[in-house]
């Protein structure tokens, strides 16, 4: 199967922890990382926003929660990575403890009836 992005299974293991906005944020890191074989990208809001349909205030919303859940790194050129140290980390069973993870309630990660 040709055009498509590997998605490390330890990374399932954040969902219920993760807001549809910072999911929708970190694939793209990913898609844009290792879907093309690097470690960092350098992405800008307007391409996120093109890429994930999320407004520009919940793009940073977003980026700042994942970066307090040390899930990603940003330098100061915008270059974004995933912190796969600690993305591995959730095949431990006490990583949500360890890191202070919260799961997410509420209607926002509800299906939509």
């Amino acid at each position: 199967m040709d055009n498509y992005t590997q998605i490390p299974n330890c990374l399932f293991n954040l969902l219920p922890y993760l807001t549809a906005a910072e999911l929708k944020i970190i694939l793209h890191i990913i898609r844009k990382t290792i879907g093309f074989h690097k470690e960092t990208d350098r992405i800008s809001y307007s391409q996120f926003q093109k890429a994930t349909g999320v407004h520009r205030e919940g793009i940073g919303n977003a980026i700042i929660s994942l970066k307090a859940k040390q899930l990603i790194d940003v330098t100061d050129n915008y270059e974004y990575a995933i912190n796969w140290k600690v993305v591995r980390l959730t095949n431990q069973p006490d990583f949500a403890e360890q890191f202070g993870y919260r799961p997410k309630n509420g209607s926002e990660n509800e299906p939509k009836r």
